[in-house]
């Protein structure tokens, strides 16, 4: 039996976090266990949320980086097994959290477990769970008050699930190593009353005994725990001790049979490379304390690997001129030989670059041709950003090898083919080290033809099409880039920032500031251009103070270079929140369209619509003054106009910024900061004769009234001009699509004037659009 884990739980603002990183440190495969039980937020063992931050920031910081588990009682419990409430997991997800652990027991004050009805009933709320967030590993006590609940989920177990055999439920009762599990190839782990003096010897009975020839984790709480001045702490002494005990019996069987290796049902065209070499190199591939370099020639050296296997039928014609040193010739009787394959390398880029170098070696004379693809975020539908394969040459290519590390959906992989075969390549190879068995199948529905090599598969995908466990992000970790948000990164702050619904100390999304990136440096400052801004002419909001929050410094358009890509997760990119349908429009912040502020647009498209272009045009002539802004105090409305209780409804107003005729008024702030904010709304009076008002006048149908009406037939108007602003989601709700379906349908639709829509996704605040439409 190994001990793949041991979860140190408990951890609380009653201990340095530094002090749990070098613990870490120490021993890699401690696991940091928090309580989240509502309402006792503060308390021994359930810290605060600046404390979860710091941990979570020294988690992350630590080398290797720490595995956090939460541990969820209470009603964040019941959240889960009532519902499939998965709101609360997601922002741990955020924090860095990859375990969760429903603690479904009356002790741990689940009213869901009071009744074992609902505990059956639970379990499919659980699937439900472990379905929506696939990347977390959902854990289930497994005791006797639990047991309706494993036991229902033992008939079809999700692949995230595991079972913790804990009699104990944080009581401090000590585990019996000696208790009869259940047959089932499900993950399990043991706990209960562990502490330093007796976790040696628990292990060696485990080992022994029930967990025989499997690897496995055990858990503790109570037995960290100890009364330091007269308050219940978190003994970082007993935790070091723990493991020091570990260390002395060892933390792996060296005469624990091999485990059997998984097995899937695969297309008949995947060929798995099985050699002990590649098996270990691929290990070290996958662990994310493999530093860049190292992981560099990991990746050259399966490459070859796989390259071998993958090039093992090429076509050969006998050769009648080698002769050895000594003078001999050589037969061609299948001894001298030489390749008469026309062949191609077609690197995925970036990841697939990496596998260029080995292929080379093996092809000298193939020929590269690199594709640029990458998959967004809710689409099926993936962008090609870059494409070298010649114009014509695709008939006299008679191999293609498609080099990309992981496979995972396949929905990057499989337009290459597409575009390969209408290219005119005769045969096409794919080269993969990691790929998912879906994603394997999916890849011979689509094209059975085509062969694939790849060297282990793995079993489950994450909600961003990610492989599990996988390697990670292979372009970040082969060119050092691994602090680049990718697409499940920025789900995940996405979700960090959601309101939770666990009551008022689990509310954190008004409490700190919403974590940032850095921006690109800039010689000159926005306060230089900052403006006095003049006091709107009149006030026709009324009382509409709200909270602003902390708006950051404006960054200004570097005019050194034009940017042409705006993918999800690059350095640059930083819209400015939006809320739509927020109450105030300081909450829900504004509009911003112009090219003053690229990298903090928070809207696509650009002010006035169609009109823009005559913008272009005096800024290309050099007749206006870009870094002109107006003094906005003068563009108040001529009537006041709401505000109006739709207007807080992100469903009522979904075609015009409702806020945008008021903008000294109801953005100042973020005027005053520097920020070019600009009507979409223009409200006049004017005083106009309409000849069908006069016709009705003089034939009696009308009566003058003085205001609106005058006695010589003066209509008194108010007019309002209006630019479209789209709230892309609210559009797509009213046409019944997702908001997925509307992007690509305005992206083709334009003929591409909007790459935005495609390039950036949702989640990054860009959801608004000013079309080229002209205002009404």
């Amino acid at each position: 039996m190994s001990l793949h884990r041991v979860g140190l739980c408990g951890v609380d603002d009653s201990v340095d976090p530094s002090l749990l990183s070098a613990i870490v440190s120490r021993w890699p495969r401690v696991e940091l266990g928090v309580l989240f039980r509502p309402g006792k937020e503060g308390q021994p063992r359930f810290p605060t949320r600046r404390w979860l931050e710091q941990l979570a920031k020294t988690a992350r910081n630590t080398s290797p980086p720490a595995q956090l588990a939460g541990h969820l009682c209470g009603s964040a419990v019941d959240d889960v097994l009532q519902r499939g409430d998965v709101a609360f997991v997601q922002t741990l997800v955020g924090l860095g959290f990859r375990r969760v652990q429903l603690n479904a027991t009356a002790p741990n004050g689940c009213m869901t477990a009071e009744d074992p009805s609902l505990l059956r009933k639970a379990a499919q709320q659980v699937q439900k769970a472990c379905a929506a967030v696939p990347e977390v590993e959902f854990i289930v006590q497994a005791n006797d008050q639990t047991e309706p609940l494993w036991r229902a989920l033992l008939d079809e177990p999700p692949a995230n699930l595991s079972l913790l055999w804990d009699a104990s439920c944080g009581r401090g009762h000590t585990l019996d190593a000696s208790l009869k599990t259940v047959e089932t190839t499900i993950p399990q782990g043991f706990a209960g009353g562990l502490n330093r003096d007796n976790v040696a010897t628990v292990l060696d009975q485990l080992r022994k005994g029930t967990a025989r020839g499997r690897s496995i984790w055990i858990d503790m709480e109570s037995g960290l725990r100890s009364d330091i001045d007269g308050s219940e702490r978190f003994d970082v002494n007993r935790a070091w001790a723990v493991c020091a005990a570990l260390d002395a019996i060892g933390w792996d069987d060296p005469d624990a049979p091999s485990p059997s290796p998984v097995s899937y049902d695969l297309p008949p065209q995947t060929t798995l490379i099985k050699h002990a070499l590649a098996a270990h190199k691929v290990t070290l591939l996958r662990d994310r304390r493999t530093k860049p370099r190292d992981f560099r020639g990991l990746l050259r050296e399966l490459s070859s690997y796989v390259g071998y296997e993958a090039t093992r039928s090429l076509s050969t014609v006998p050769r009648h001129d080698c002769v050895t040193p000594r003078g001999v010739h050589v037969p061609a009787d299948g001894r001298a030989t030489r390749l008469a394959a026309r062949c191609a390398l077609v690197p995925i880029m970036r990841a697939g670059l990496g596998m260029v170098e080995s292929m080379q070696a093996l092809l000298p004379n193939a020929a590269v041709h690199q594709i640029g693809m990458f998959k967004r975020s809710g689409s099926d539908r993936p962008v090609e950003y870059y494409s070298r394969l010649p114009k014509h040459g695709g008939d006299s290519c008679d191999i293609a090898f498609i080099l990309d590390p992981v496979v995972a959906t396949a929905k990057t992989m499989t337009p290459v083919i597409a575009k390969l075969k209408a290219w005119g390549a005769h045969r096409i190879v794919a080269c993969v080290i990691l790929a998912s068995a879906e994603g394997l199948r999916a890849l011979h529905e689509a094209h059975p033809d085509v062969e694939v090599y790849a060297i282990q598969v793995d079993g489950r995908l994450a909600r961003d099409g990610g492989l599990l466990p996988g390697l990670g992000d292979a372009g970040d970790r082969l060119f050092g880039a691994t602090g680049v948000l990718s697409a499940k990164d920025i789900v995940a702050n996405e979700a960090l920032e959601k309101q939770l619904a666990l009551g008022a100390t689990y509310a954190w999304e008004e409490a700190g500031a919403r974590p940032t990136r850095p921006r690109r440096p800039r010689a000159d400052s926005a306060e230089s251009l900052t403006r006095v801004r003049s006091e709107p002419s009149t006030l026709i909001l009324g009382d509409v103070s709200g909270n602003t929050g902390e708006i950051p410094a404006p960054s200004l358009t570097d005019e050194a270079a034009t940017q042409l890509t705006t993918h999800d997760g690059s350095f640059g990119p930083d819209p400015c929140r939006m809320r739509w349908g927020a109450t105030t429009p300081s909450d829900r912040g504004p509009v911003l369209a112009t090219t003053r502020h690229t990298t903090q647009r928070n809207a696509i498209g650009a002010h006035a619509g169609g009109y823009s272009v005559y913008r272009a045009l005096a800024v290309a002539a050099g007749k206006i003054d870009r870094d002109a802004l107006p003094q906005l105090g003068l563009t108040t409305p001529a009537a006041k106009i709401g505000p109006h209780a739709a207007w807080r409804n992100s469903d009522a107003i979904v075609t015009m910024d409702p806020w945008g005729h008021a903008i000294s008024e109801g953005f100042g702030a973020w005027l005053d900061k520097g920020y070019d904010v600009r009507p979409t709304i223009a409200i006049t009076k004017a005083h106009v004769q309409l000849p069908e008002c006069l016709d009705a006048l003089r034939c009696g149908r009308l009566t003058p009234d003085g205001s609106v009406l005058t006695d010589d037939g003066t209509s008194v108007v108010t007019k309002a001009a209006i630019e479209p602003v789209w709230y892309l989601p609210g559009v797509a709700k009213r046409f019944g699509v997702s908001e997925r379906v509307l992007r690509d349908a305005l992206f083709a639709e334009t003929n591409s004037m909007y790459p935005e829509l495609i390039s950036r996704d949702p989640c990054l605040n860009r959801r608004v659009v000013l079309h080229a439409i002209d205002a009404t």
